[in-house]
């Protein structure tokens, strides 16, 4: 399929090389409308610390509010993605690909969103870096078959990332600069209230917070 201008899972299955120990995974999404401070992007990582396994999730909706949550993981959740990760061959989805010129599904002009599976491996023991990233694109997986798989890993975050497991919720200092100037059009100044927007909502789904319309702009789920 390359010569057609796609690299798909079936291509890239057998391309096995060793690697040492998963320490780390990310589920990363960004999503933008064509409204002002409608860009909203989520950083979820999995990580070993001194105190254990945590979840970090830092979550930014532009131009209004920017949160950093620290949740506990379960210390087999490393685990469990790693032997997802040995079946199916994910650090070769790495190069799943589809020419730009030649992609079959319709172009979306009036929003855009991405979101991606990070896994970090220590390849020190089989002759590596220590620090080696894949980059799994979620739309492409979708695309060619494979999103029930990584679906496995989202849910997982998903369920870790609950009230239960908080450690702790940080507010950070938010970037009020507009296209136009500070807070707004033109320089305008933007009331906190509006900023803010009435009757936001977290999502029960993925935790997404600072939500205004009646669906998530991360995950898509329905406000309950």
């Amino acid at each position: 399929m390359e010569n057609e201008g796609f690299v798909s899972i079936k291509d890239v299955k057998d391309k096995r090389e060793p690697h040492g120990e998963l320490v780390s995974c990310e589920w990363n999404s960004y999503s933008s409308g064509m409204s002002m401070f409608s860009a909203v992007t989520d950083n979820r990582t999995l990580k070993k610390t001194e105190n254990g396994w945590v979840i970090e999730n830092e979550h930014k909706q532009e131009g209004t509010c920017h949160t950093k949550k620290l949740y506990r993981a379960d210390d087999d959740m490393i685990n469990k993605i790693a032997l997802i990760a040995e079946k199916e061959n994910l650090p070769a989805w790495d190069e799943l690909y589809i020419d730009s010129q030649k992609d079959p599904r319709p172009m979306v002009f009036d929003y855009s969103s991405s979101a991606a599976i990070v896994l970090v491996y220590n390849d020190s023991a089989v002759g590596g870096r220590p620090k080696v990233s894949f980059n799994i694109q979620i739309d492409l997986a979708n695309f060619f078959g494979g999103g029930s798989v990584i679906d496995e890993i989202t849910q997982m975050f998903k369920e870790a990332m609950n009230d239960q497991a908080l450690i702790s919720s940080e507010e950070l200092p938010v970037n009020r600069q507009g296209a136009f100037g500070p807070g707004g059009f033109m320089g305008m100044g933007i009331p906190q209230t509006q900023q803010q927007g009435e009757g936001a909502w977290v999502c029960s789904e993925c935790g997404c917070s600072g939500n205004t319309g009646k669906y998530c702009p991360q995950c898509g789920s329905p406000r309950k």
